[in-house]
């Protein structure tokens, strides 16, 4: 018997392959022109945890990665303006408790955004599609 899609979608978001759904933004059309990548470098021996829910309190803040490396984590930041990012540098973010380095790179230009999950599941999906069905088209 064949699935329909609707059946399959409730099939993968019951095994926790589908974990939801989000609206793609126009940040500039908000008026924060910039995106702004931030990379930090904790004191040793500091909860990094306790400094990422920090900066997860701050609206600007769009993502907070924990990384290896170099640098402890990497902060992307959705600001209006070089003022803006002025402010929020020197008035919230390093007023945080251990924040020992901060490197910022303002970013000049984007590719379009692309739809990576479709492209990257493409294929497993239409095997997970053919057990479903029982098909080999």
């Amino acid at each position: 018997i064949s699935k329909s899609f609707p059946d399959v979608v409730g099939e993968l978001e019951a095994q926790g392959v589908i974990t939801g759904y989000w609206v793609r933004l126009d940040w500039g059309a908000l008026g924060y022109q910039t995106t702004v990548y931030l990379t930090i470098t904790a004191m040793h021996g500091y909860q990094q945890g306790v400094i990422m829910d920090q900066l997860a309190a701050i609206a600007e803040v769009d993502e907070v990665r924990l990384m290896t490396g170099a640098f402890d984590m990497l902060v992307r930041l959705r600001v209006r303006d070089d003022s803006h990012l002025r402010d929020l540098l020197m008035n919230r973010i390093w007023q945080i408790q251990g924040i020992q380095r901060t490197e910022t790179s303002i970013t000049i230009a984007e590719m379009k955004p692309k739809n990576t999950a479709e492209e990257l599941l493409a294929e497993r999906l239409d095997g997970f599609m053919e057990k479903m069905t029982g098909s080999d088209r």
